[in-house]
């Protein structure tokens, strides 16, 4: 199995220095797990794919993996 982690940060944020602190010890704490990790800017997301993720959030399933489906937060079947 491949394992990646994203962090996902506005380009100018990566400008902050404590930003970049937090950053290396994130990175710090994948790499000792041996998993990809890396930073998303919003350069690098389509606009559209961003805006289409955006829609859908907020109707999010919640599932409890022991019990099976749960529903969701607006009650939709």
């Amino acid at each position: 199995m491949f394992e990646v982690a994203r962090t996902i940060k506005m380009k100018e944020e990566l400008l902050n220095e404590r930003v970049l602190e937090k950053h290396e010890i994130e990175r710090e704490y994948w790499q000792r797990r041996d998993i990809d990790w890396g930073i998303v800017t919003e350069e690098e997301i389509a606009k559209t794919k961003a805006r289409n993720i955006s829609y859908i959030h907020d109707y999010l399933l919640y599932f409890n993996w022991e019990d099976g489906w749960l529903g969701n937060k607006y009650n939709i079947p």
